[in-house]
Parts: C-alpha cells; sequence; structure tokens
C-alpha cells in the first residue's frame, strides 16, 4: 500500500527542514542502495538532486535522477527509488495547495510528472539551495523569489511546442555540448554535425535555451567542476584542465563568475557540511 506524506515529512532521513511562503523546502540524505517503498507526497514537489544518483519508477515509467537534474511531481503523484552506489541526497520544495491554485491561475502549466536539465534552472537552483543553507532573515526573501523564478522557468519549459527540424537539431546540437563539453568544440564543427548553418543553429539555440552556445558550455564546465571538487581528490588544476578551461586562472575567474565562490571555498564548503 502506497504511503501518503504530508509537507516536510519523507520515508528517509531529513537533514533540515524551512517554511517559506507557502513553500517548504525540505534537504534529505540517502544512504547508498537504499530503497523508498512507493509512497506519494500530499503537495505538488520539484526535487532539486544535489549529490548522487536514483532510478525513479512513477506508473509504468521510469527516469534516472542525477545532479543538475530538476523533477517535478504532481500532487499525490505514487512513486518509488532506488539510489545508486554512493547514497546522495536532494532539497524538495513542497507548494500548499492553496499557493498551487494561485500559481495555476496565473498560467503555470504543469500537470503531468516531468524532469528538466536547463542551464538557467541550473543556475537558479543552485543559488536556491545556497540560501538555503544561509537561513538568515534576508534569505526567506531571496528564497520564495528564487523558488518563483524556478517555478516559472519550468512552467515555460513544459509549455514549449515540439516539432520543427530546427528543434530537433538544436536537441542533437544540445547532447553534443553534453557529450563534449570539455572539448574545444567550436560552432562551426557542432553545427555542420547537427547538418545546419552556424547562424541559424547560434539564432535557434538561444531562442530555445535563453543563453549562447558557449554560455551553456560554460555553465557544464562548472557544473562538472563542481561534482570533482566535492567527490575527487584531484588539485584545482587537474580539475581546471578535465573541465576544458584554457588555464587554472581562467578557470577561477569564470567559477567565482557562476558560483560566487572560488574553487577553494567551494571544496571547503562541500566537504565540510
Amino acid at each position: 500500500m502506497s504511503r501518503k506524506f504530508i509537507p516536510g515529512t519523507f520515508p528517509t532521513k531529513v537533514i533540515s527542514s524551512r517554511e517559506v511562503a507557502g513553500f517548504v523546502l525540505t534537504e534529505t540524505c540517502y544512504t547508498p542502495h537504499q530503497k523508498l517503498p512507493r509512497h506519494s507526497h500530499e503537495c505538488a514537489n520539484f526535487i532539486i538532486v544535489l549529490r548522487g544518483t536514483f532510478t525513479e519508477h512513477f506508473g509504468r515509467k521510469t527516469r534516472r535522477c542525477a545532479p543538475s537534474r530538476l523533477i517535478f511531481r504532481p500532487p499525490g503523484e505514487s512513486h518509488a527509488d532506488q539510489f545508486h552506489g554512493e547514497g546522495g541526497s536532494c532539497l524538495t520544495v513542497e507548494v500548499a495547495a492553496q499557493g498551487w491554485e494561485r500559481m495555476r491561475e496565473h498560467s503555470v502549466t504543469l500537470e503531468d510528472s516531468a524532469d528538466f536539465q536547463n542551464v538557467f534552472l541550473t543556475n537558479i537552483t543552485a543559488r536556491l539551495y545556497s540560501e538555503f543553507r544561509r537561513a538568515d532573515k534576508s534569505s526567506s526573501l531571496a528564497l520564495e523569489g528564487l523558488t518563483l523564478e524556478m517555478i516559472a522557468e519550468v512552467s515555460r519549459l513544459s509549455g514549449r511546442e515540439h516539432g520543427p527540424t530546427s528543434t530537433r537539431r538544436v536537441e542533437r546540437a544540445r547532447e553534443i555540448i553534453h557529450a563534449h563539453f570539455a572539448d574545444n568544440l567550436t560552432l562551426s564543427r557542432l553545427a555542420a554535425s547537427v547538418g545546419t548553418h552556424p547562424v541559424c543553429l547560434a539564432r535557434e539555440f538561444r531562442l530555445q535555451y535563453r543563453c549562447t552556445v558557449g554560455e551553456y558550455m560554460r555553465h557544464l564546465r562548472v557544473q562538472f567542476a563542481c561534482r570533482e571538487l566535492t567527490d575527487s581528490d584531484a588539485t584545482i588544476a587537474e580539475i581546471a584542465s578535465a573541465s576544458g578551461f584554457f588555464d587554472q586562472s581562467h578557470f577561477s575567474r569564470t567559477f567565482k563568475q557562476l558560483t560566487g565562490r572560488t574553487p577553494a571555498e567551494y571544496r571547503k564548503n562541500t566537504r565540510t557540511h
């Protein structure tokens, strides 16, 4: 029998929880190979995967969840989870029923379970988690704003129509970028790989993902670096090279611009948490 959980409660260890403007934000952690039996949550919720990977079964579908991916579950959706060898942690944002109805009145179009991987969403969720960790008076306002920004972006993505050939080419280009983000990939080579002109690809990519190809790749490199700083003992110079940056100085400048911290500060913070 599937168990239903009220906001702020989960079938695993809760690290901390905060309630802000009708949202309940909860950080949870999971042990290696932990299995969560089929259950549901009373409220609509967004799951930010912070660390680790897991497989989720919902309805007759299965999805693999990993860092930089955001998951949306509608109220009452039944699901079961299987964490992989390293365990993991998540930040869940639950939306109270009244707040969810108000959002629907403002054309927030979210009905079905979905997951998203978008460079802007990754930036928003990283900032949201940082504010969640701060837990001071100013962070409450920041959390509310960032949560609404996250929901607005997810709503836009879920409402986007698919079908034109250009959209399929852009999706293919994005897949290539994810596979080769650390390489010296040029726009011309990328465009040739998907059978279009570089100018067309640049325009369509920006329309679909609201950033340039270079900006998108830069965010992917920083995401990779974040994982390496947390999970490996490689030096910062080694991580800079593996991430595709020209040198350590360039890496450090870009990393701080996107995360607000130097690589050394980020590593110290994540390893003392």
